[in-house]
């Protein structure tokens, strides 16, 4: 005897999952998990003593939550003080104090080897078996100093099965790591800036909270701040020193980003215009008004760095040809093993 109503019942339950999944999908607002890399540095800890672990914890965690709950929950299961390693720079375990335990917790990233190979929402939130976290150096030893020598090392952990699963807590199995010169490090950041207002952008709706603050963290920066700074050091200054130490592709591939940051950064304030000034009242709002001043004065700064004299335009191809070849050109440099090793 077939039994329609159980057929039925499990269509209906697998139709209500898809419609959910589509709406998950367009609002790119499901709670999939937020990851931490935690290290354990102490007799005490036992068996896991030296080893690293990727712990899966709720979306909306930070980093200060997790770092506070860790810290409480073994100082109350060993009846010791627990104390926090606060860089996220490899530990050298024979240079701690091996009467105390200590924690290392550090935010991950999901890493893809193609991230072109995960287009939506989903496929970039499942299926997750290695992350990235970057460690900022410089060659004099220091964690930061001038854009010029600021370098970046990508460390890329590896777990045996993919996140998310019943597990929310897996040893990290392997480790594999990226050094980025100051040039690329550069790039980097103005792309992970451009995207992250580009994904404000793409929610639905758009938060005018949001997109407040990602807009005021990328065109009210200071002159010495930001993108502006990255500009004046690799393009306005000494450009053709850097030349010497860069390969005029790379700077190149600097000078695409940037115009694709001032694309980006336009579309933000054109949308917030529409989103907080009203027909019935054409007053700017003097938050929005200084915004608008402040790119003017960022675009106005760097366009005579990053707009070159563009011979593809004279051999026939549109602005719109040219703007899609910035776009694939800036794309080699995500964060993937392969796309850096060159």
């Amino acid at each position: 005897r077939k039994k329609w109503n159980e057929l039925a019942s499990a269509h209906s339950h697998l139709h209500k999952i898809f419609t959910e999944l589509d709406v998950s999908e367009q609002k790119n607002d499901r709670l999939l998990g937020t990851y931490f890399r935690v290290g354990f540095y102490g007799k005490s800890f036992g068996d896991r003593n030296g080893k690293e672990f990727v712990y899966k914890k709720p979306l909306v965690t930070h980093l200060v939550e997790i770092v506070g709950e860790m810290r409480t929950i073994y100082a109350d299961l060993l009846k010791e003080e627990v104390e926090i390693i606060a860089d996220s720079r490899e530990v050298d375990a024979s240079t701690l104090d091996c009467s105390k335990n200590f924690l290392q917790i550090t935010y991950l990233y999901p890493h893809f080897g193609d991230p072109k190979s995960r287009k939506d929402f989903i496929e970039r939130n499942t299926n997750i078996k290695s992350f990235v976290f970057s460690t900022p150096f410089t060659a004099e030893g220091k964690a930061r100093g001038d854009v010029t020598e600021q370098c970046k090392r990508k460390t890329i952990v590896y777990v045996d099965t993919a996140f998310p699963c019943c597990q929310t807590t897996q040893l990290i199995v392997r480790k594999t790591y990226i050094t980025l010169s100051p040039l690329e490090s550069a790039i980097e950041d103005v792309i992970a800036r451009t995207e992250k207002t580009m994904k404000v952008l793409n929610n639905k709706p758009v938060s005018i909270k949001a997109l407040s603050a990602v807009l005021q963290g990328s065109v009210a920066t200071q002159v010495n701040g930001g993108a502006i700074e990255i500009c004046q050091a690799f393009l306005a200054d000494k450009e053709a020193e850097h030349l010497k130490k860069y390969s005029s592709k790379r700077l190149n591939a600097l000078k695409r980003a940037l115009r694709q940051f001032l694309r980006a950064c336009r579309k933000g304030l054109d949308k917030m215009t529409k989103l907080t000034t009203s027909s019935e009242d054409d007053k700017q709002d003097p938050f929005l008004e200084h915004l608008a001043n402040s790119f003017e004065t960022m675009a106005k700064m760097m366009k005579p760095h990053i707009i070159d004299n563009d011979k593809r335009l004279e051999r026939g191809k549109s602005k719109r040809q040219v703007r899609m070849n910035d776009d694939v050109d800036v794309r080699l440099f995500s964060s993937t093993v392969s796309d850096f090793a060159y």
